[in-house]
């Protein structure tokens, strides 16, 4: 059944530290620059209130929303409410540092409807924490992880990073049964990338960072630790309680429709895909969505399904593109099919945990235009 529903994503690009291994787009926290930051997410927002669909997610990401205080919380949510018909049991997210985790913080997200957290924890290694200059220590997520409990939030994602400096099997494991033990609903564990420009980056001549085939043997060994304590791995990098799947992302997976407000925040709405360029000064300015040339197409569903575990039906090729998989496809994926790496019966085809090791090359493969005919 076609869910009409959309997803709101708001993006909030401050941090109060850039980590040594972070890409995304942020700047260092000025709290002038925030003030008129907000004011400016608050009336993009009320310029999408023509739309009269109801949104069943809401995701403040980053950056660092944590490092928004009650006032600009409130004022946000406030938009939110106003602007839009936000269904009644909506999933509804906001990203946190351990170290912004605080009593005031936590009764505001709930006044506001929150009931969803997600902590990036990284690691448990105070050590490793310091390399990649993260602000807080263990101990704090650990006591930010009671707090959030002790307001009755039941749906608490923590993330931890894969093949970080002076990492290895003993300290992966001793995270991992970290985890475990504060009970978290749904773990995001992503391999390290080194991405240029990056602290790690710069200094990874000078730093012990894993090679890739031990992040890749991190994890292998995170894939089966989690299922053994009975997780489901229903994305490449995502494993969750029954139940505690983020609905919010499922909707980039499957190409559901959904709005991203801020710099760098992508959109994907009634067919099409557009964005914010980086900049804040310039989204404070004048906000202006740039489109994207073919968004949404059959190429683009074939590679975002295929993150998820259970990737591609024969059936929606049909349905949602009137094509069917041709002979060429058959022959390079019974090639895959054989190697181990793509799971492929009458109904459809996905990538097995071996393949999301090497989704890229698999994927590359799979969206060929040769590969498909239409019906």
């Amino acid at each position: 059944m076609l869910n009409n529903n959309i997803g709101l994503y708001l993006h909030i690009p401050f941090c109060r530290k850039k980590c040594a291994y972070c890409n995304f787009y942020s700047a260092v926290l000025n709290r002038d620059v925030l003030d008129g930051y907000v004011d400016a997410l608050i009336n993009e927002i009320r310029s999408y209130s023509y739309i009269k669909r109801t949104v069943d997610t809401v995701y403040l990401g980053g950056g660092t929303p944590s490092v928004l205080g009650k006032e600009h919380i409130t004022r946000i949510f406030s938009a939110i409410y106003s602007s839009f018909s936000v269904e009644s049991d909506a999933e509804i997210t906001v990203e946190a540092n351990p170290e912004d985790v605080t009593a005031e913080f936590l009764s505001c997200l709930k006044e506001s409807g929150v009931n969803r957290m997600s902590l990036g924890a990284q690691s448990f290694n105070d050590g490793i924490l310091r390399l990649v200059s993260r602000r807080h220590t263990a101990e704090d997520t650990k006591n930010a992880v009671s707090l959030i409990r002790s307001y009755g939030f039941d749906n608490l994602s923590v993330d931890i990073i894969l093949g970080l400096p002076e990492s290895n099997k003993d300290t992966l494991k001793a995270d991992l049964e970290t985890l475990i033990r504060l009970d978290a609903d749904h773990i995001s564990a992503y391999m390290l990338s080194l991405e240029p420009k990056t602290a790690l980056y710069i200094n990874k001549g000078r730093l012990n960072i894993p090679t890739e085939d031990e992040t890749a043997d991190s994890y292998v060994f995170t894939c089966d630790f989690l299922k053994k304590a009975g997780y489901d791995h229903y994305e490449i990098s995502n494993f969750a309680k029954n139940g505690k799947q983020s609905r919010h992302n499922n909707k980039y997976w499957l190409c559901e429709e959904y709005l991203g407000i801020g710099p760098s925040a992508y959109s994907y709405f009634e067919g099409k895909r557009f964005h914010y360029e980086c900049g804040i000064k310039e989204f404070c300015k004048k906000p202006a969505a740039v489109f994207d040339e073919n968004g949404g197409d059959l190429y683009e569903f074939i590679m975002l399904a295929l993150r998820l575990k259970k990737g591609v039906s024969f059936s929606s090729l049909k349905t949602k593109y009137s094509v069917k998989p041709s002979e060429n496809f058959f022959k390079t994926a019974s090639v895959f099919s054989e190697s181990g790496i793509l799971n492929m019966d009458n109904t459809g085809f996905s990538l097995t945990e071996k393949g999301m090791l090497v989704s890229n090359t698999v994927i590359s493969e799979l969206i060929k235009e040769e590969n498909y005919e239409d019906i």
